[in-house]
């Protein structure tokens, strides 16, 4: 942009030094030769500068390229017409006129690329143009025209033109600066160009008021500026943007209209006052402020008008919502508030909806598709809404409905909510089908709005949690567990910085001979009072807190410096493993490669004694990601187990293709084993798994029984209570590892 930019810097500043050296001309055919060169050169960037900035909408430039071409010749003409009698003396006037006219032509295009005449800003032009036109025709129009110098009369009314065009010339760009984006440099460089014409035009107009017909040099110097300024417009970058400037908000009483309204309204009253003192028309000065007054009365009425329906649109805007035309939140927050503080019966609910899986039809479909489908799901749930029930958009993907009555009427409408929204939706030719999950709420109490919504939401995402596409009624149970859940993610942030967290170990038998061979490292959690916090608790709220990774740092460190110690001690051999659960969303996160290196290295334990154990469900959550990263640990020697083995996908592709080495049967499948069809189904997982040569480890054994089966079919590891449950690592140490004798003792 910096070439374009200088490009216009370079033609100005030329321009400008011809200007000054045609004012300084000493005789005139050289100031004739400069100002002509002036003109061409202007004219050629005109004509250029549309080209060379490869504008969408030169028509202006066009005109004003004609407009300064007739301007030109109307200069040059000028002198020789001078010399000459009869009409021939208008011969220049001739293509001044027709400049005007072309003049007007590109001013009228600007305005309808910005939308055409804007009703404000053509009240205000007509005003500026009343107050310009009163002084104009009564101290240079009726002067030039009355003046008698032997010259013929249709000169006398031509000439007196002038002054009114320049008054159409005022008007047109004030409606142009007031409904247009005026900040672009080529704007106000046009808009200079036609102050210094109306500045050309003023002083022949005051020499015409006196007779005279000819001019000056001097007199023609701005429009030789009006060229320069012309011609450096058209080269700056900015003309193209031009062609984009839209209609831009109107001030009903803006301090840049009144700057120029209030000398308008003062020069029609000097008129008016000075032809009451006989110096003037004083019919001609009546009927001018007359214009005025009425001009302001329709202004006036107008920007009143224009600002109810501004707060109309407004007050619309913040009540509703602009894709569905359903009200929003704050409308059906009101509502409600309204139905509480009233506290007559029936009492309010409240349905609330979020859509199942709208993430997915943006992602695959695109926005435009998403919201079509919004404005779709708005038409079903209004097209059932009763005549006293208000239906609203609240969020992205989310809807509700409030009314009165009884509980029936809520859990009526939620399920037919659910049921209209099951319904298939055809966009472009394709079939959509959204369900919804939906939270009921009847009032029972809540202070306000917000909270009812609250408790909407709350139910709203039991039935997410059940499974979806279905709804659930609202009680206070729900809250108390989200009491619950906030109240143990504040326990277990202080629990995380106090080490209140511990390690437990279950151990793991070989089946052969029943030898505790690894244990399984389990998060443990006893607040400060001595209450132990239920594990399943404990990763849920880590895992919907994003602890979850912090946590498994803390496991991984702490159990791996533990079996250090074991090994150094002696208590362990070289083949004792230690097992370690790695979480879905730890294995979205590098890091965990890193600190498990850094736990290796730290105690120089190796790599081979650390089991990885991971559900079915993380496996599959990012295929890709999960092989990249199960491939690194591979590669450092540390083994993988597929927990809970049977309960997600159970797919065998992922088996075959990650790099696994150890497969955990699921209890669920253990307790199943007295029933000859869950017997065939382990002993078909254990033949599958070997046959792939990973390692069979079952977990829940809890009988002497299920056991001998499991040893019978081949597992080669087992854990249950039939050995032990978690337990510390001094109790692990008292009972399992300084025992030399298996001990297979049901623990109680």
């Amino acid at each position: 942009m910096a070439r374009p930019t200088a490009r216009a810097r370079w033609f100005g500043l030329a321009g400008a030094l011809l200007c000054g050296w045609y004012a300084l001309a000493g005789d005139s055919t050289s100031a004739s030769v400069l100002g002509g060169i002036i003109g061409v050169l202007a004219c050629a960037a005109l004509g250029i500068g549309p080209r060379l900035h490869r504008t969408t909408r030169p028509a202006a430039w066009y005109y004003l390229t004609a407009a300064s071409v007739a301007f030109m010749l109307g200069i040059l003409v000028r002198p020789w017409a001078l010399t000459r009698t009869g009409l021939q003396v208008l011969s220049g006037e001739v293509f001044t006129l027709a400049g005007y006219a072309l003049l007007f032509g590109g001013v009228l295009s600007w305005l309808k690329i910005a939308g055409g005449l804007d009703l404000h800003a053509g009240i205000d032009g007509f005003i500026v143009a009343v107050g310009a036109l009163a002084p104009a025709v009564q101290y240079l129009a009726v002067p030039a025209a009355s003046f008698d110098a032997g010259r013929p009369l249709l000169v006398s009314w031509v000439v007196q033109l002038y002054p009114v065009i320049d008054v159409l010339i005022i008007f047109l760009f004030i409606n142009l600066v007031f409904s247009t984006a005026v900040e672009l440099t080529s704007f106000r460089l046009v808009t200079l160009a036609a102050a210094l014409v109306l500045l050309g035009d003023l002083g022949y107009a005051l020499l015409y008021s006196v007779g005279e017909l000819g001019g000056s040099r001097m007199m023609d110097l701005p429009f030789m500026g009006a060229y320069v300024c012309m011609g450096t417009a058209a080269l700056h970058p900015d003309m193209r943007k031009m062609a984009l400037v839209v209609s831009q908000p109107i001030q009903p009483w803006s301090s840049s209209r009144l700057a120029l309204i209030i000398p308008a309204l003062i020069g029609a009253i000097i008129v008016l006052l000075d032809g009451a003192s006989g110096n003037s028309t004083e019919t001609f000065a009546v009927a001018m402020v007359a214009l005025l007054v009425t001009a302001i009365l329709v202004r006036a009425v107008s920007a009143v008008h224009r600002m109810a329906e501004t707060q109309r649109r407004l007050r619309y805007q913040a009540t509703h919502d602009g894709l569905t035309a359903l009200a929003n939140r704050q409308q059906l927050a009101d509502r409600i508030d309204g139905q509480i503080a009233d506290g007559f019966a029936p009492h309010p609910w409240l349905v609330y909806v979020d859509l199942d899986s709208f993430k997915l039809v943006n992602d695959h479909w695109g926005h435009g598709t998403g919201d079509q489908l919004l404005q779709e799901v708005a038409s079903r749930l209004a097209a059932f809404a009763s005549e006293n029930a208000l239906v609203a958009r609240t969020g992205g993907d989310e809807f509700a409905m409030s009314g009165r009555g009884p509980r029936e009427e809520a859990v009526s409408v939620a399920d037919a909510m659910t049921r209209a929204l099951r319904k298939p939706i055809e966009l472009h030719g394709r079939e959509l089908v959204s369900t919804g999950s939906v939270g009921v709420v009847v009032w029972s109490g809540q202070p306000s709005a917000e909270e009812m919504l609250r408790d909407a939401d709350v139910a709203m995402y039991r039935a997410k949690g059940a499974g979806r596409d279905r709804w659930r009624l609202f009680d206070s149970s729900m809250r108390d567990d989200i009491r619950h859940r906030v109240e143990t993610e504040i326990e277990l942030r202080r629990a995380i910085a106090g080490q209140d967290l511990w390690v437990a170990y279950q151990p793991l038998v070989q089946m052969a001979d029943e030898r505790v061979v690894g244990v399984e490292a389990l998060i443990r959690w006893t607040r400060p009072d001595g209450v132990a916090v239920s594990p399943a608790d404990l990763i849920a709220v880590a895992e919907a807190t994003g602890m979850i990774g912090e946590i498994g740092e803390f496991v991984v460190r702490e159990s791996i410096g533990q079996l250090a110690r074991w090994r150094r001690d002696g208590l362990v051999d070289d083949h004792f493993s230690m097992s370690v659960n790695v979480s879905a969303a730890q294995l979205t996160d590098d890091t965990i490669v890193g600190v498990v290196c850094d736990a290796l290295a730290d105690v120089e334990v190796p790599a081979r004694c650390l089991v990885l154990e991971v559900t079915e469900s993380g496996l599959i959550a990012d295929a890709q990601r999960t092989a990249e990263l199960l491939g690194r640990f591979h590669r450092m020697g540390v083994r993988v187990a597929v927990d809970d083995f049977g309960t997600g996908y159970s797919s065998l592709s992922y088996l075959a293709g990650l790099p696994i080495d150890v497969l955990k049967i699921d209890r669920s499948f253990v307790m199943d084993l007295s029933r000859p069809r869950g017997a065939a189904i382990v002993n078909a997982v254990i033949l599958i798994a070997h046959s792939l040569s990973l390692e069979v480890v079952a977990e829940g054994i809890e009988t002497r029984e299920q056991y001998e089966s499991l040893a019978a079919m081949g597992a080669n590891k087992g854990q249950g209570w039939l050995w032990s449950g978690a337990m510390s690592s001094e109790n692990l140490i008292r009972d399992h590892l300084m025992r030399s004798d298996p001990s297979p003792a049901l623990n109680s």
